[in-house]
């Protein structure tokens, strides 16, 4: 679980960084994204090898095991070991194929590994009597293919972006933003161990051993509820930064109410189905009548919250696929380390029943971390949004003079300039539109004023320059947007697909050139 922490500290925090800047359309500053990456896991793997190698068996009765396990602990922690770096650059890189849309490259990374461990687990365990020893072989063995097969596609010619030598040297400024997004992912992988260590020592003092048994099926049967949402979360990160570096924020919007959709439909039916039946869902993982009876009651009490984690997954992965490394951090820590552990403690001295505190810190959590993330969440997107991903240029005190500022792109152009600042002088011949533009800069914190003008006649300019400079000061920007349109240089669509070419959709191909033309010479 540890080498899964740092693996993912650089993939998760890298990942939403390179789909981030390949939307921006930076393309160098993606492929450095990727290759300072690497190195990154390269340095990971080196260092966390010598030190877990040498602090395996410490590490290993700090987790649990006893005179009898350790042994075989032992031998398959450390030939396990010597392959940490297969592991961090299956798990770390793999999320960069998925960043750049290979989706389907990215799941035969995870395939490939399963089916080999799988078809060698046998031979070397049984057919070559290597017991312990050959299930840890077997395992480095298929990390090895997997890895073997990430560095041939991210160095290969099917790969959008590259691994290349010259940019895998470390830059500050490109691998410290990566740590800092990546970091709520560590944090959420690293402390598991810790959760787990905090129910079981409640459990075992309040409940004996089938309290602990029971939390152990519990465990198992949540994984089938948060592992899917997690898959979907990954699968809508890169759609997210994509856009979300593109400036397409309607794109983006679309992205995250699909996601949380999914995310909360599929919990809550998970929620019903563990509310309704639990006794069927603990016999899966158990024969065990008394334990299935056990669990039954734990279940229901456990999962109790379990349909507010679709909602608090959604929110917190989509912080992080828009790089907002800050509050992903605080909300990874928020359910956990804040509400949860804590509350494994509290809870059996408050409530009658110590085990029945146990189990209801859970639920507990997840509805607060989860009403607390959303709220978090939605006060936020949209300004977020708003902001963008790119650095805005700072145009504080600076003027800014659009002509034809009613019109649909130079009212863009003109909230533009008041977001970084600019006080922006709207001219136009619509005083109306000009007021409700000027209105909506001012409504977001800017500085507009519309002024009416006929560009075409000089004095009417000088008239209104006198003005401008008069209310907000010399002219420093001119973005000269007046003229006017034609209905033959216009496309049907705002954005092109291929599949127009076969119908009556109007497209760039289909303009009518004296209307380009004209419209060109008017302005």
């Amino acid at each position: 679980m540890l080498l899964n922490a740092f693996a993912m500290l650089i993939g998760s925090g890298g990942a939403p960084r390179t789909a981030i800047a390949m939307g921006q359309g930076d393309k160098k500053q993606a492929e450095k994204i990727v290759s300072n990456s690497f190195t990154m896991l390269l340095l990971f793997s080196v260092v966390l090898t010598i030190v877990f190698y040498a602090a395996a068996p410490t590490l290993l009765r700090l987790f649990g095991a006893s005179d009898t396990t350790l042994p075989y602990a032992l031998t398959y922690s450390r030939i396990y070991i010597l392959g940490t770096i297969c592991v961090l650059i299956v798990l770390g890189m793999n999320t960069f194929i998925t960043a750049q849309g290979f989706a389907k490259i990215s799941m035969l990374t995870t395939v490939i590994g399963a089916v080999i461990n799988i078809v060698l687990d046998p031979i070397l365990i049984f057919g070559l009597g290597m017991g312990v020893k050959g299930a840890a072989i077997a395992t480095v063995l298929s990390q090895a293919v997997g890895a073997i097969w990430v560095i041939r596609f991210l160095t290969g010619p099917k790969t959008i972006l590259k691994i290349r030598k010259e940019d895998m040297k470390l830059e500050g400024k490109i691998i410290m933003p990566v740590l800092a997004l990546g970091i709520s992912t560590f944090v959420m992988l690293s402390t598991e161990s810790l959760l787990s260590i905090s129910f079981s020592s409640s459990l075992a003092r309040y409940g004996g051993d089938v309290a602990v048994g029971a939390m152990t099926v519990i465990t198992s049967a949540s994984q089938l509820c948060t592992m899917p949402i997690s898959g979907i979360c990954q699968g809508g990160q890169p759609v997210m930064s994509f856009n979300f570096g593109a400036g397409k924020k309607d794109r983006v919007k679309q992205a995250f109410r699909f996601q949380l959709t999914l995310c909360l439909s599929y919990t809550t039916i998970f929620w019903l189905l563990m509310m309704l039946v639990p006794g069927a869902v603990a016999g899966i993982f158990t024969s065990d009548a008394s334990l299935i009876d056990y669990t039954t009651w734990a279940m229901r009490i456990y999962m109790a919250g379990i349909f507010s984690t679709g909602v608090q997954i959604a929110c917190q992965q989509s912080f992080m696929a828009l790089g907002q490394a800050k509050v992903s951090l605080l909300l990874a820590c928020l359910r956990k380390l804040i509400l949860l552990i804590p509350l494994i403690f509290i809870l059996p001295h408050v409530v009658a029943n110590p085990v029945f505190g146990v189990f209801l810190a859970e639920p507990v959590s997840d509805i607060i971390a989860a009403t607390v993330t959303a709220t978090t969440f939605f006060l936020q997107f949209n300004k977020i949004l708003d902001k963008g991903a790119g650095k805005v240029t700072d145009l504080s005190g600076k003027v800014a003079v659009v002509t034809g500022a009613s019109g649909t792109l130079c009212s863009i152009f003109a909230k533009a300039l008041a977001r970084a600042g600019a006080k922006v002088a709207l001219l136009g011949r619509n005083m109306e539109k000009l007021k409700e533009l000027a209105n909506a800069i001012e409504a977001e914190g800017g500085v507009a004023k519309g002024y009416t003008c006929n560009v075409m006649n000089k004095a009417n300019c000088l008239q209104v320059a006198e003005e401008v400079m008069a209310d907000l000061g010399p002219c420093d920007i001119l973005v000269n947007g007046a003229g006017g349109n034609n209905p033959r240089a216009n496309t049907d669509k705002e954005f092109f697909e291929m599949a127009d070419l076969d119908d009556d959709t109007v497209t760039f191909f289909d303009l009518d050139e004296s209307g380009v033309e004209m419209v060109f010479n008017l302005n």
